[in-house]
């Protein structure tokens, strides 16, 4: 059952995220040196350009919302480049039976499956959660 628990952290932190990104004081993007460092170690160099992909469409998003285009545009942008991730199940990918992978780690390892999308949409800038849930 910890599996439980881990998702239902992980779904809150991605809600506060999202309420955030909502007010506009989120960063989500504003990778630190620290993190790109500890990602590139992890998963190797290739992971910072998926990283620096992830920041631009998160950006064009938020340009395309503040210049006033609709909302539905953002979120096919964001499932768009997400679903170019290729789908693992958590037993392949993680070793584990279930596991709910932050937007980091599934463009760092490059691998997902269907939960670990919707979260990135969830978090994503410029849409609203009670437009997704």
């Amino acid at each position: 059952m910890a599996s439980n628990g881990r998702g239902l952290v992980y779904a809150g932190v991605c809600a506060t995220l999202c309420v955030m990104a909502l007010s506009g004081r989120a960063g989500l993007v504003d990778f630190s040196a620290n993190l790109l460092a500890a990602v590139e170690k992890r998963w190797g160099h290739e992971s910072i350009g998926r990283l620096t992909v992830w920041r631009r469409v998160v950006r064009d998003s938020q340009a395309a919302a503040a210049g006033g285009r609709p909302e539905k545009g953002h979120l096919k942008l964001v499932n768009g480049f997400f679903n170019q991730v290729p789908y693992f199940t958590d037993p392949v990918h993680w070793g584990v039976e279930d596991y709910w992978a932050t937007p980091i780690e599934m463009l760092g390892s490059y691998g997902g499956n269907c939960k670990d999308v919707p979260i990135v949409t969830i978090c994503a800038p410029s849409v609203h959660c009670t437009r997704i849930v």
